[in-house]
């Protein structure tokens, strides 16, 4: 797969609204969206060569990561398309074969009240400000607790 392919796959699987990108040999381009894997209609099954292809885009401004995933079998690295959306990329071997994930690494940070965290959130601020504040169980004196020194190891 060269270089544009690439980043034409993953700029559609951003316009998809994907959070992930999966590529597998033998597989077609495959995305994760709204907590589901589905593949993107119009690619074929990948190929070796398309994924060694990926490995030599994601890896061109260091080297030393691609000599690394050949002895390891793993990658971690970021990368960067040409429309500037970010990726955490992490490429593996599965079944001897070169596997990817692409995590979408959104341009701009979503707001809290965006956020579909904000109602438990907002549950739990809302039970921790009207906690009670009967302070009278508490122990208020200093020989109730104890502390123990911590002493290094000597070398």
């Amino acid at each position: 797969m060269p270089r544009h392919d690439l980043n034409e796959l993953l700029s559609r699987a951003v316009q998809l609204g994907a959070t992930d990108v999966h590529l597998k040999f033998a597989g077609p381009p495959a995305v994760r969206r709204d907590g589901q894997i589905v593949a993107i209609e119009g690619y074929n099954a990948l190929t070796a060569e398309n994924l060694e292809s990926v490995v030599a885009t994601v890896t061109a401004v260091n080297r030393q990561k691609e000599t690394d995933f050949r002895a390891t079998g793993e990658l971690d690295i970021a990368y960067t398309s040409n429309d500037l959306t970010r990726y955490r990329v992490n490429g593996f071997l599965q079944r001897r074969a070169v596997s990817f994930a692409f995590r979408v690494i959104p341009k701009e940070v979503p707001s809290f009240e965006s956020s579909e965290c904000r109602p438990v959130s907002a549950a739990c601020t809302s039970a921790t400000t009207h906690a009670p504040t009967d302070r009278s169980s508490r122990a208020t004196s200093s020989s109730a607790t104890t502390s123990t020194p911590i002493h290094s190891r000597s070398s």
